[in-house]
C-alpha cells in the first residue's frame, strides 16, 4: 500500500484538486466534510478501506483513492 499511496501523492502534487472546503488532503488520507449520504456511501465503496467516521462526522478516504475522490468532487459540492 505504501507504494500506491506514494504514487497517489506524486499525482495529486502534478494535478491538485481545486480548493473545497468539504474536501482536505492530509499526509496519509483524504477527509471528505460533506456529511453521510447513501449517494456517497455507494460511490465510495469502491474505494478499499473508505470509511465514514460517525465520531468525526466525515469520511475517511485512503490517498489511493484520490482518482475516485476527484471523480465524485461535484457530487461533494
Amino acid at each position: 500500500m505504501k507504494g500506491s499511496d506514494e504514487d497517489a501523492k506524486a499525482r495529486l502534487t502534478a494535478n491538485p484538486f481545486p480548493a473545497s472546503p468539504w474536501v482536505q488532503i492530509l499526509d496519509d488520507h483524504i477527509i471528505i466534510k460533506a456529511g453521510y449520504s447513501e449517494t456517497l456511501q455507494r460511490m465510495l465503496r469502491w474505494v478499499p478501506n473508505a470509511r465514514w467516521r460517525s465520531e468525526l462526522r466525515c469520511w475517511s478516504v485512503p490517498l489511493a483513492g484520490a482518482e475516485l475522490v476527484r471523480s465524485v468532487l461535484p457530487e461533494i459540492s
